[in-house]
């Protein structure tokens, strides 16, 4: 933002420029005139004042003004670009912790029962082996998807430090 705020002061200084040049500028000047063939001399003073110069340097004002609020604009949707980035990484790394919040809490234990009931019932000779191995494979997938989450979690948590410059404190992370 130091970059937006030092073209804003170019900007201003170009703005102030323009309106110093659509002032009129008076010039005068005094000097002596010689006359040689009736040996005189005369005290001649004289002034000058551009005309319409006002009419002809706000052009230049309204181009100045006009790249000024260019600077504005892009820097208004540079912030806006930063904050949809900052607000899809702080709402990604939120879900992240909750998936991983449930599936640690909820889902992992009930498929470790899951799969203790269908050992005991497989020895017992009243599921499949296919059965055991179903219920292997939904427990070593919703491992995996906690593995998943965590680093997503992290991934987004390293987003939100880079986008504030602000590391994110203990309580707030996993």
């Amino acid at each position: 933002m130091r970059f937006y705020a030092a073209e804003s002061r170019i900007r201003d200084a170009e703005i102030r420029l323009a309106k110093t040049q659509s002032v009129a500028d008076l010039s005068w000047s005094v000097g002596i005139r010689r006359n040689e063939e009736i040996n005189q001399s005369a005290l001649v003073a004289g002034f000058s004042m551009p005309l319409f110069s006002g009419k002809r340097a706000q052009g230049r004002i309204e181009s100045a003004l006009a790249a000024k609020n260019e600077v504005i604009f892009r820097e208004e949707s540079t912030l806006l670009s930063l904050h949809t980035q900052l607000y899809k990484a702080y709402t990604g790394r939120e879900q992240s912790i909750a998936a991983v919040n449930q599936l640690k809490s909820e889902i992992i234990p009930n498929l470790r029962l899951s799969l203790e009931q269908t050992q005991t019932a497989y020895r017992r000779g009243l599921y499949s082996y296919l059965d055991l191995l179903s219920a292997r494979r939904e427990l070593l997938q919703a491992k995996q998807a906690l593995i998943d989450s965590a680093t997503a979690a992290v991934r987004y948590g390293i987003e939100v430090e880079q986008l504030t410059a602000v590391p994110l404190t203990a309580e707030a992370s996993l």
